[in-house]
């Protein structure tokens, strides 16, 4: 287990297991075992139904959301607001993004990660952050959409920022 919410998740499952027939008649268990199974169908259509807009990030990102693995990578560079932008979007096409859904007036870039053997998609925003110095700060943030991830989104930060690194190399 990676962090607290991973501990947390599997005790509620295992309180839950364990209580349910001291809580509910014999008959009654396969009943809420579908309605549970069903509300979290739901909950995921939901959340997937929002994917591809920029205005469900605080939805995505938030921590009460504890169905959602969140990673954030942050870097701070010497670079102006806007060239660090110009930049970004450059390297997330170099790194084989098509569809970035860009927000000019906030530098915000959303991309989404397919589904794979390794996720269940991922929603990937890098915001690009003035600073009073007219330097920047990059923030690179990952949301897979299950509970636990095999490192996937770690791996593609850590990419994505050493590529963000290389490109200023000249």
């Amino acid at each position: 287990m990676r962090n607290l919410k991973d501990v947390l998740a599997v005790v509620a499952i295992i309180v839950f297991t364990a209580l349910m027939p001291r809580l509910f008649p014999a008959d009654m268990h396969n009943v809420i075992f579908a309605v549970f199974i069903v509300l979290v169908v739901i909950f995921q259509m939901c959340s997937f139904s929002g994917r591809s807009k920029l205005s469900w990030k605080r939805f995505y990102t938030s921590s009460f959301n504890i169905l959602t693995t969140k990673n954030t990578l942050k870097l701070d560079f010497e670079f102006d607001q806007k060239t660090l932008f110009e930049k970004a979007k450059e390297v997330l096409i170099t790194n084989g993004y098509k569809n970035l859904i860009i927000d000019e007036s906030r530098k915000l870039i959303l991309v989404k990660e397919r589904i794979s053997f390794k996720s269940w998609g991922e929603n990937i925003y890098v915001t690009i952050l003035g600073k009073d110095n007219g330097n920047s700060e990059l923030v690179y943030e990952s949301v897979a959409f299950q509970i636990y991830t095999w490192g996937k989104n770690e791996d593609n930060g850590t990419k994505f920022l050493a590529n963000m690194e290389e490109s200023f190399i000249i």
